[in-house]
């Protein structure tokens, strides 16, 4: 390892709360050079408490999305034929998961392992097949987006990458949300107690039970849910935002402003990445809902450990438990307070828990620093806006925050089971981003305002805080 800690050009990729190794183990494992031709580097990966940053060389981020941006743009009449080729290695992913959370309870510790190793290959095959274009290509493309625009004035500038930047295809948050309106309109009709509403709300939960559940949930839309959520909306006007022409509007963009094939061809490029974006937090969330409900679940007992430490469980210190050569419950409750991993083309994945884990990072020259105290913090706008209102922060959409109209959401990421928070937020605030992120994609379907990628809003601000969002400028600071 001599070599590999003389780098010192580490970049925080990615830092959210998400306290289980899995789906991420699985991430990168595969030879990222076999298949691009350039090199992964050296990939860092830190649960620090739950809370996980992944920590890569600029260098190696640099190359990987230069090449997959000359690759889409070599193949641009070939988008679709990507994002369905990702679409089945995701449905591969979570048909995986459910068949074998329906015979867990017969599962032999053998066959859990068999499983693990299983999804980890399956997950490797969906992060080559969907993660690789829009994590890294994202930013080399924004960039070079706006190297073209720069011709343009700024309020060209900002029609242009906003009509553009639209995708035609509806977000899964979107879908959802329009089939939970029309619901919520026949209960209005027949009453919550009707026949057509209970066979309504029960198709609904057995088609979106998995929505909410994110990593590790614990919220489902199960009967129940559903029906406290159809109460909620009854008692206020409930719809979803009208629905713009997307290629009508993209039209007289490209028309209005003259914009180059060239142009034209990279923002087209952008709105595949936003779509295959959201394909794989609905793949990620579906295969948690079966993995980590039910699986985990179950081998937490059979174990006779708490599911929060069975969620550090890796297929090697399975295999060691039933070799009995290790002992696992001492192992990831370790894991439980502090674990990383380094994982390279030529070794794979190498596990450090607990304090060798710190010391490794150390050696790596990678300290990770608690943000200064600010009253500000700055972003990239998604959708413009101003507004102010009290902060609530989220680490997960399942925390037990009282959310009311008009309050400033701010969390890591949103995912799909935002989308009801959302509906009352005043703004969203994410720490991570583009503008290919999913705070992006429903902001712009919401018209909310939106800050994305500001790294450290959930650090800086506290729940109560009353701040002022500038979504035109990026910026949200304190106030009286």
């Amino acid at each position: 390892m001599k070599k590999q800690e003389q780098h010192q050009d580490w970049v925080p990729l990615r830092s959210r709360h998400i306290p289980t190794l899995w789906p991420i183990i699985g991430y990168w494992a595969w030879s990222v050079r076999d298949y691009l031709g350039v090199g992964k580097g050296i990939v860092l990966s830190v649960w620090d408490h739950g809370d996980f940053t992944t920590i890569w060389q600029q260098h190696a981020v640099d190359a990987m999305g230069r090449t997959m941006i000359a690759r889409c743009l070599k193949g641009i009449g070939e988008l679709d034929h990507i994002r369905q080729t990702a679409m089945v290695s995701g449905e591969k992913v979570v048909r995986s998961a459910r068949v074998f959370a329906d015979r867990v309870e017969m599962a032999s510790l053998d066959e859990f392992h068999s499983f693990f190793s299983e999804c980890t290959a399956l997950w490797a095959d969906f992060t080559r097949d969907n993660m690789l274009y829009w994590l890294f290509a994202s930013d080399v493309l924004t960039q070079e987006i706006e190297k073209q625009l720069q011709r343009f004035d700024v309020e060209s500038r900002q029609d242009i990458m906003h009509t553009m930047s639209l995708s035609s295809v509806e977000s899964y948050s979107l879908k959802e949300e329009q089939e939970f309106a029309r619901l919520v309109a026949d209960v209005r009709s027949t009453g919550i107690g009707s026949k057509s509403a209970r066979d309504g709300i029960q198709i609904f939960s057995e088609k979106y039970i998995w929505l909410p559940y994110e990593y590790v949930g614990p919220k489902i839309w199960d009967v129940d849910a559903v029906r406290a959520r159809i109460i909620e909306a009854l008692e206020k006007e409930y719809s979803v935002n009208d629905e713009d022409n997307v290629l009508e509007l993209q039209r007289a963009c490209i028309a209005g402003h003259g914009l180059s094939t060239e142009i034209i061809n990279l923002f087209q490029i952008l709105r595949m990445f936003t779509i295959m974006q959201d394909d794989r937090k609905i793949y990620m969330t579906r295969f948690c809902y079966y993995f980590d409900h039910s699986i985990l679940a179950e081998l937490a007992r059979r174990l006779d450990i708490p599911l929060v430490h069975a969620r550090y469980i890796d297929p090697d210190l399975l295999k060691q438990h039933i070799a009995r050569k290790t002992n696992l419950a001492d192992c990831v409750r370790t894991r439980a307070e502090f674990v990383m991993t380094i994982n390279s083309d030529a070794e794979g994945r190498v596990y450090y828990d607990g304090e060798e884990g710190r010391e490794k990072l150390r050696a790596l020259g990678v300290v990770l620093h608690e943000p200064e105290r600010t009253e500000e913090v700055r972003g990239q706008v998604a959708y413009p806006g101003k507004v102010r209102g009290s902060v609530r922060i989220f680490k997960t959409s399942s925390d037990k925050v009282e959310f009311h109209e008009g309050d400033i959401l701010i969390t890591g990421m949103t995912t799909p089971d935002f989308v009801t928070i959302i509906k009352k937020a005043g703004a969203i605030i994410t720490d991570e981003g583009g503008i290919l992120c999913h705070a992006a994609i429903v902001s712009r379907e919401m018209k909310k305002p939106c800050i994305i990628g500001t790294k450290i809003a959930t650090k800086i601000f506290k729940d109560g805080d009353r701040v002022e969002v500038d979504a035109e400028r990026g910026i949200v600071k304190k106030i009286s």
